[in-house]
């Protein structure tokens, strides 16, 4: 799926926007980073409403997950891909 030159179907991108959902409810049962589960559950969302997972917009997105989104964003417009 990765290695997709193309654009992603459907399946994969239900299958990509869990990753946030995931990693949050992982961070979540950890006492010491249980804070920091919104941020990234969050941090795939955009300010219009049109992210995910929960289409979250404008100041619903805490404001970590807004930060945290600006080096994930820079990463996937400068990093190379196969």
């Amino acid at each position: 799926m990765l290695n997709n030159l193309f654009r992603l179907t459907a399946a994969e991108m239900v299958m990509v926007a869990t990753h946030p959902v995931i990693a949050s409810d992982l961070v979540a049962k950890i006492d010491a980073l249980a804070r920091l589960a919104p941020i990234i559950k969050h941090h795939h969302e955009r300010y219009n409403g049109t992210g995910y997972p929960d289409g979250l917009k404008r100041e619903e997105i805490p404001l970590g997950a807004r930060i945290l989104a600006v080096p994930d964003s820079f990463e996937a417009l400068t990093a190379e891909r196969p």
